[in-house]
């Protein structure tokens, strides 16, 4: 599975800094509904209507889960145990969606989502209308598309989904067919019928964090809903009646409800019922009754079954009026609606919402009353000695009422509507008690109250409960707030289920993955009960606390026997505890004791305050973890004689504890001990107020813990709900200007064998200052030059420099062919020549034509960028390194395999610049010889008579690249500029290619070069080209790698640059020289590790230039994308070829015409190739694979040269990309981008200055490089070896990434990789200290992220100190002897005393000797070491990388392992990029390797790509989660988990939890 919709960039972020995250998110989302498995919830719906596209859907939600390991149902549609589509997450905790029908089909994830903490995206897109099976179903969890697997087998072509059908149930939560019950909260839940979206329609990524977004307008279908899961709680109150027979509300009798003959009155009330069509006892029922035991009586009645909805008021005997309703109002279901019946005088009136009801019929049995125009107009009854009764009907029988009642008001005497047949205004807010109010009921937080002046409270039988679900308020939790009036029935749900937890404001809960492994606590309520009936068990909450000021309450739901039977504690625990200890005797555990109010740490029992034994006490805990002080209150009184006012002033004198200051953090604890009753308590960390419904009424607590938390008692002030929101500013992450991967990034590459730059796409992103419009492309194969004969009268020729741009093409080709690229004839032809890809640079030195070589070790064959090259001539340098100097991008080379500048006399004529001697470019002059090099030139030039440095020509940008500048000095006579803006050919002129623009007009003649070879591919813009050390078998290349003559079976070539995560891509392919029969393929390839043996297209998106067919990873498509026949290519027919990455969708085009009546412009008519791309094994390029025996010619188009070679006529307007780049023989459409630089975002990491490479199927060793020992020098942390001087590992550090050489090391072709990468970046130097003589360093450090660098020399003496220039002191240091053998000396904090250290390089145990640090623990300031000889001999070089703790970004701790398959959690307070673990307590035999684990290699939980830093071995597998704050163990293996065992970790985030995603 690879990341298609998450960008991951690190270009920064907007908002403000940390705080509340509204600043963060553009759309926020205020709550969610719980669905507690035990009460077995659900929303149900059955559509009524004809779906709008059966055969289409899409599902999208947000959920959090509370519990694992059993089958959950998501949303169902069922129509009976043999026609269903069940969406659910498997008792293996994947994914998955089951459909019979009847036949079974069915797929699920790859990956296990077991993260309890955070929130998870799940977008469904079901269209079965596609020919790929595969394709009919995808699924998106946070915004990542799943590689999913067949269960069952793939969906069948046209299934109508019963998600949408009509006579189906749709059901949210449950499923009834199998009961699967969901268990956790759900939010913002939509469902389209008749369209399938991808997940960019209702997410989106910002810095790196997949969000919410607001989708705009959608169209829903008949059949969809929107649910965003809120309840607007301020605005009223109902009462529910969940049971239409056994819940009901009795006032008693009272002559305050007798109605006189003649007067007025008025009841209305709000009803919300799912009875609107319903069926059988489901659609009728009664809405309220005025009884007498004998005589007349009233009642108000429905009947919602049919099409004509009718409303009764019965007048007794039997006799009723009935209103139909269907011609004035529609009714819908599970929406509420406004009710009046008004008499004045003997007129009888009924409305609803507003509209006087006009339909009215009078059953048998009533005389005496007429009834027309929908009223009765002689309507005299009157009503004596009754009692009302809400919603049942228990003394003459019927059917109750199912839904919801609100503000019931009875007025005698008086109406309160006008006397008129108008309709009239329906109330916004709660009803009064106005003039003759009687009874008003129904409207406030106390079930039965009567706010009217005769106080008759109702007798409530049955379930009925106040509610929040209301007439007033924006939303009920279970409407549809589409517009389609799709309200869901509730079952087992009421408004105490909606909460404030969202995806965007993420509350803490009891952990459950964090409790013991035996006879644990069982949280329950969606873990904010805990239940136990076991001795001595713990159970953590799920915030790691480190900084910040914060309050929960605990609720007892037991009485404590007198005897300490279910006594309990509450507090903290240190996040490093071992949770298997008994809980008061653990050192960790910071507790408040029930049984006797004593506080309790390492068995250490001391008096405190009042016991807490009774049932219904509440504990509050207030911990300020900025001052190291825990406090703890009873029932609203702090204990100890604290008080709020100084906790909040941070007063710690009356606190539990102080001191609670361990870098390693603090979580939530509760334990129990003595004896095994049950026991219960309920937790409120701010979204359970009444504690699971124990507290009712007014006392559920309203006090405020920001973050829309609300507790039973008010926190101190500054003290805050566990909530996200809440959270303290972080300065690495979202909302801040850099994010995690500014500064460590994990990267994935396959070597190639020859140079490429590793990171963004293979390209590199300078940001240029000036602009180099153009380059001329030199064709060795049409022997092109320019020359001309230089002038008489040179300025100096001893001093001379040249500066030039070179892009390399065909470099594998070049072997020893001297290829020139510019020369001068004369003795001994100086020339600038490669020798393969090495530089010969050579020099005449005396008049015998002797020359002066130059042989550089490093091999420069990166066709992918443009080198910039400098060299400088002075025979007047004392020093002979400087008589010939070369610089490449600005550095100087100083490694040659042969070196003969000191015959360089100070009378050397080297023929540069000479009078009257020919020179060339791109040849030795003269005709001497032919070598001609190929290759792209640019801004070429020639200064005569003076030594430039490289700085007057380039500099190093913003990014850390070396880019263009603007040259200001002077020429001199002989110089010249060369920036071939023109295309004439010929003689030199000022509008020919050879043109000198210096003003000296030195123009050059030129020779075998065409007006198409002046291209727009330059320094400033790059543009891709197909890359033949990706793979160079297929045949030849030529004209500047755009064309690719193919004469190899069976291969392939991609491009040099790859797609990046996001965007829409477009490039061009003429076909020349086809043979009959023949043909190759053209696409877009997803594993470049294919290509120099098999067919590529086994893996990828391409299509047959023989009959025009697509291939998706080998397989043949049909329909527009089918074959169309033998042989359709014709010599110079032109293919466009696009990939729009954002919606997954493939297109073509021949000549301009698009297969398959395609528009991309507007996303009609594309292949979905969604899940191609998803499971790319590798990043994506352009690909060209042939197949066949045939030798045929494509010529590519990436922006460059429209006219193809020559072939085609470049159109007279330019036709651009979307961002009005690169020049395209065809329109592109709308919102196509070119493969360049520019265009390609930048992502990830800024300049490295440490990088870590592994083989990852090799078992080489592990390369170490950094920027402060140079980029050549190699240590191996798998061994004790000296450093190593390469010339071809990692050749640079670069923006975005690093350049690497063709050592097999790092880059053998097809094999694996893995690179981490970190960043420091301000220079530091100094002088030592401490005891013995100071020597110097150097170094680079980033205080932000808490990384330096530092290179000394030891002094031997124990107590000298190295600065490591943090500010703070580092928890990890990691050091290392360069200049000979010796050990990796390691510090890390979490050992058992700075007096041991443990080494990086070997699988022992840590050890207790001052040989490395001293027995000191690093300051401040500085790192003491010992006198050992691996960290500090005497002039003895070392290197030093030291990391700091920065909270969200990085975590350096220990855990103990608990050796059980459900292992430890750890916390780190971030979801994890990278995670080293090492036991440190005993050796483990062969299992106590250093592990590597990270989140790129696999992508997935359970995680299980393991390394051995301290072993050459290829990949490993033991699983692991990675989760939204740390991360979870998930095996026995020594290594990680041994019962009792000591883990030391180093940990660095992808995202803070603040803003974290569930894994």
């Amino acid at each position: 599975m690879s990341v298609i919709k998450s960008n991951h960039g690190g270009l920064g972020g907007s908002g403000a800094p940390g705080g509340a995250l509204g600043a963060f998110f553009d759309h926020t989302l205020d709550s969610s509904l719980r669905f507690d498995t035990d009460d077995s919830p659900k929303l149900f719906l059955d559509p009524t209507g004809s779906p709008t596209t059966g055969t289409k859907c899409t599902i999208s939600l947000w959920f959090k889960r509370s519990s694992l390991g059993s089958s959950q149902a998501l949303f169902t549609g069922e129509a009976g145990s043999v026609a269903y589509d069940i969406l659910n997450i498997g008792s293996n905790d994947k994914i998955q969606l089951t459909m019979q029908n009847p036949s079974s089909y069915g797929l699920r994830t790859d990956a296990v989502f077991r993260d309890l903490n955070a929130w998870y995206h799940l977008v469904v897109e079901c269209d079965t209308t596609v020919g790929t099976a595969a394709d009919r179903f995808k699924m998106y969890v946070n915004g990542e598309q799943q590689t999913l697997s067949s269960v069952y087998g793939n969906y069948p072509q046209d299934h109508s989904w019963y998600w949408s059908r009509s006579g189906s149930s749709q059901n949210i939560g449950r499923s009834e067919y199998n009961t699967m019950q969901f268990n956790g909260l759900i939010s913002e839940f939509y469902f389209i019928d008749g369209i399938a979206h991808n997940a960019d329609t209702f997410g989106e990524t910002k810095d790196g964090v997949w969000v919410p977004k607001d989708p705009g307008s959608l169209t829903f279908g008949n059949n969809g809903f929107y649910l965003p899961m809120s309840q607007t709680k301020d605005a009223g109150f109902s009462t529910h009646f969940p049971d239409d027979n056994s819940d009901y509300i009795t006032h008693s009798d009272s002559t305050a409800y007798d109605i006189g003959s003649s007067d007025d009155f008025t009841i209305e009330f709000f009803f919300n019922t799912d009875d609107v069509g319903g069926s059988g006892t489901g659609g009728y029922g009664n809405f309220m009754g005025h009884y007498a035991t004998s005589g007349p009586h009233f009642l108000i009645g429905y009947d919602f079954r049919s099409t004509t909805r009718l409303i009764y008021w019965y007048t007794g005997n039997g006799a009723a009026f009935q209103w139909d309703v269907s011609g004035d109002v529609t009714l819908v279901k599970n929406k509420w609606h406004h009710m009046v019946f008004q008499r004045d005088g003997t007129t009888l009136r009924a409305y609803i919402d507003g509209t006087r009801l006009t339909s009215i019929s009078d059953s048998a049995g009533n005389t005496g009353y007429s009834v027309s125009s929908g009223k009765s107009t002689n309507f005299n009854k009157a009503y004596d000695l009754s009692q009302i009764q809400l919603a049942d009907v228990t003394t003459v029988g019927g059917d109750g009422f199912d839904g919801f009642l609100s503000n019931v008001r009875f007025v005698i005497g008086n109406t309160v509507y006008a006397d008129d047949d108008n309709n009239i205004t329906v109330p916004t807010t709660t009803l009064t008690a106005i003039t003759g109010t009687k009874l008003l009921t129904c409207h406030n937080a106390t079930v039965g109250d009567d706010a009217s002046s005769e106080n008759n409270d109702g007798t409530v039988t049955g379930a009925a409960v106040a509610s929040t679900v209301n007439p007033f308020g924006t939303f009920n939790f279970f409407q549809d707030a589409s517009g389609n009036n799709n309200h869901f029935s509730i079952s087992n749900l009421d408004d105490t289920d909606v909460g404030p937890d969202s995806p965007t404001n993420s509350f803490a809960y009891v952990n459950p993955l964090d409790v013991n492994t035996s006879s644990a606590w069982t949280p329950k309520n969606n873990n904010t009960k805990i239940q136990s009936s076991a001795n001595n068990k713990q159970i953590r909450g799920n915030f790691l606390m480190q900084s910040g000021k914060w309050y929960w309450e605990t609720r007892r739901h037991n009485a404590n026997n007198s005897d300490g039977q279910l006594s309990d504690g509450v507090g903290i625990s240190l996040a490093s505890g071992y949770i298997e200890n008994n809980p008061y005797q653990s050192a960790a555990n910071y507790s408040y004791y029930s049984y006797n109010g004593n506080k309790v740490n390492n068995n250490s029992f001391a008096s405190y305050g009042d016991s807490w034994n009774t049932a219904g006490d509440i504990v509050g805990v207030a911990f300020d973890a900025d001052n190291g002080a825990i406090w703890f209150s009873k029932n609203g009184t702090w204990q100890n004689s604290a008080t709020a006012s100084e906790i909040a002033a941070g007063t710690t004198t009356n606190a539990a504890y102080t001191g609670l200051t361990d870098s390693e953090g603090y979580v939530c604890v509760w334990w129990r001990t003595g004896g095994t009753n049950a026991e219960e308590m309920d937790i409120n960390f701010g979204t359970n107020p009444s504690f699971n419904q124990e507290l009712t009424g007014s006392d559920i607590g309203t006090e405020s813990g920001n973050g829309d938390a609300l507790f039973k008692y008010a926190p101190p002030t500054g003290f805050k709900a566990l909530v996200t929101s809440n959270m303290p500013d972080i300065t690495i992450g979202p909302g801040q200007s850099k994010q995690a991967d500014n500064f460590f990034e994990t990267m994935l590459y396959t070597g190639n064998g020859a140079e490429q730059h590793i990171g963004a796409g293979g390209i590199q992103h300078p940001q240029d200052t000036i602009n180099i419009t153009n380059s001329l492309r030199f064709e060795a194969g049409s022997s092109a030059y320019l020359s001309r004969t230089q002038g008489s009268s040179p300025t100096n020729i001893g001093k001379w420099t040249v500066n030039f741009w070179l892009k390399r093409t065909n470099v594998l080709a070049a072997t020893d062919d001297y290829d020139t690229v510019f020369g001068v004839d004369g003795p001994g032809n100086t020339a600038f020549t490669f020798l393969g890809g090495k530089i010969y640079l050579f020099v005449n030195y005396n008049t015998s034509g002797s020359q002066a070589r130059l042989i550089t070790n490093r091999e420069f064959i990166n066709p992918s960028t443009f080198y910039n090259f400098h060299v400088t001539f002075d025979r007047t340098a004392s020093t002979a390194s400087e008589r010939l100097r070369l610089y490449v991008n600005g550095v100087e080379e100083t490694s040659f395999s042969t070196d003969e500048r000191s015959s360089i006399a100070s009378d050397s004529s080297s023929g540069w610049n000479v009078g009257g001697l020919s020179a060339a470019i791109n040849r030795r002059a003269g005709g001497q010889d032919s070598r001609y090099h190929n290759g792209y030139i640019a801004q070429f030039y020639n200064i005569d008579g003076a030594v430039v440095a490289p700085t007057e020509f380039a500099q190093v940008g913003s990014s850390g690249h070396w880019i263009p500048k603007t040259y200001t000095g002077s020429y001199g006579n002989n110089g010249w500029l060369l920036e071939f803006k023109q295309t004439g050919t010929g003689s030199g002129a000022t509008n020919t290619v050879g043109a000198d623009t210096s003003g000296n007009t030195n123009h050059w003649d030129s020779s075998g070069i065409a007006a198409e070879d002046v291209t727009i591919d330059s320094p400033t813009q790059n543009f891709s080209v197909m890359n033949p050390n990706r793979y160079s078998a297929i045949g030849s290349f030529s004209e500047g790698n755009l064309k690719v003559t193919t004469s190899t079976n069976n291969r392939g070539v991609y491009s040099t640059i790859a797609v990046p995560s996001s965007g829409k891509w477009y490039y061009e392919v003429r076909a020349d020289d086809y043979v009959g029969g023949g043909g190759a393929y053209l696409g877009w390839g997803t594993d470049i590790t294919l290509g120099d043996n098999e067919y590529t297209t086994s893996k990828g998106i391409t299509f047959s230039t023989y009959n025009q067919q697509v291939l998706l990873d080998g397989s043949g498509q049909s329909g527009g994308y089918g074959s169309n026949g033998t042989d359709v290519t014709s010599d110079g027919d032109v293919y466009s070829v696009l990939l729009d990455v954002d919606n997954g969708l493939f297109y073509y085009a021949k000549n301009g015409t698009y297969f398959n009546s395609a528009n991309p412009s507007n996303g009609t008519g594309g292949l979905d190739v969604s899940r191609i791309i998803a499971e790319a094994n590798t990043e994506i390029r352009p690909v060209l694979s042939r197949g066949g025996s045939y030798n045929e010619q494509y010529l590519f188009n990436f922006g460059q040269d429209p006219s193809f070679n020559g072939g085609e006529t470049a159109p007279g307007t330019n036709k651009t990309d979307a961002n009005g780049v690169g020049k395209f023989l065809y329109d592109v459409p709308t919102g196509f981008l070119a493969l360049m630089d520019d265009n390609i975002p930048q992502e990830g990491i800024e300049s490295p200055d440490w990088v870590w490479i592994k083989a990852r199927n090799n078992t080489t060793s592990h390369n170490v490089f950094d920027s402060v020992r140079g980029v050549g020098n190699a240590l191996f942390p798998d061994g004790t070896g000296a450093e190593s001087a390469t010339t071809n590992r990692l050749l640079s550090f670069d923006g975005q990434g690093f350049t690497i050489g063709d050592d097999t090391n790092v880059n053998n072709s097809t094999t694996s990789y893995v690179a981490f990468a970190w960043k420091a970046g301000t220079s530091v130097s100094g002088t030592t200290s401490g005891s013995g003589t100071g020597k110097s360093y150097v170094g680079s450090v980033n205080t932000t992220s808490g990384f330096s660098i530092i290179a000394y020399s030891g002094n031997g003496t124990a107590g000298h100190t190295i600065p490591h220039h943090l500010g703070v002191a580092p928890k990890v240091v990691i050091s290392k002897k360069r200049s000979s053998t010796g050990s990796w000396g390691t510090y890390h904090g979490g050992l058992t005393s700075a007096s041991y250290y443990i080494l990086l390089n070997d699988t022992a145990a840590e050890a207790s000797n001052n040989v490395y640090f001293n027995g000191t623990a690093p300051t401040d300031s500085v790192v003491t070491r010992g006198s050992g000889a691996d960290g500090n001999a005497n002039d003895v070089t070392y290197v030093q990388y030291a990391f700091a703790e920065i909270e969200g970004y990085s975590k350096f701790g220990s855990y103990f392992g608990n050796g059980n398959s459900s292992g430890t959690y750890v916390y780190t307070g971030f979801r994890p990029a990278w995670v080293m673990v090492k036991c440190s307590s005993s050796s483990q035999g062969g299992n106590a390797n250093w592990r590597i684990q990270d989140s790129k290699r696999l992508g997935y939980n359970p995680e299980g790509k393991e390394l051995y830093a301290d072993l050459t071995n290829t990949e490993a597998s033991n699983a692991f989660d990675i989760l939204s704050n740390g991360f979870k163990i998930r095996n026995t293996s020594s290594g990680y988990n041994s019962s009792g065992a000591t883990y030391i970790y180093l940990a660095f985030a992808e995202t803070p939890f603040k803003f974290a995603n569930a894994r």
